[in-house]
C-alpha cells in the first residue's frame, strides 16, 4: 500500500522560493498602486471646498460628512474637519449631535 512518498528537500527549496518570490512581486503591486493614488488634502483643497460649501449650505435641508463626502469626493474625516470649522465660524449648528455622524443645519 505505502502510498505517495514525502517530496524532497530541492522541491521544497524551489516550493518557498517561488511562495517568496510571489509574495515579493504582490507586494510590489500593492505599493505601485497606493503611489499611483491621488492623495488630497484639507489644505490643498481647503479653500475651494469651503468656498463652495458656504454658497451651498442655505440650500441644503441638512448638511452631514457623508453628505459631503459623497458630493465632493472627499474623505469622511476631510469632510468632518470641514464642518468643524464652518461650525467654529458660526455658519451652521448642531441639529442632531451623534458622535459618529452629527447632522448639521445653516444657522
Amino acid at each position: 500500500m505505502g502510498g505517495k512518498g514525502k517530496k524532497g528537500i530541492s522541491q521544497i527549496a524551489k516550493r518557498q522560493e517561488r511562495e517568496l518570490k510571489k509574495a515579493q512581486q504582490k507586494k510590489a503591486q500593492v505599493t505601485e498602486k497606493k503611489e499611483q493614488k491621488p492623495k488630497m488634502t484639507l489644505t490643498s483643497m481647503e479653500t475651494s471646498l469651503l468656498d463652495s460649501l458656504r454658497k451651498e449650505i442655505k440650500s441644503m435641508p441638512y448638511i452631514s460628512a457623508w453628505s459631503i463626502s459623497q458630493k465632493y469626493g472627499v474623505p469622511m474625516g476631510e469632510a468632518k474637519r470641514v464642518l468643524q470649522m464652518l461650525e467654529r465660524e458660526g455658519l451652521i449648528k448642531y441639529a442632531y449631535k451623534h458622535s459618529r455622524n452629527p447632522i448639521f443645519v445653516a444657522a
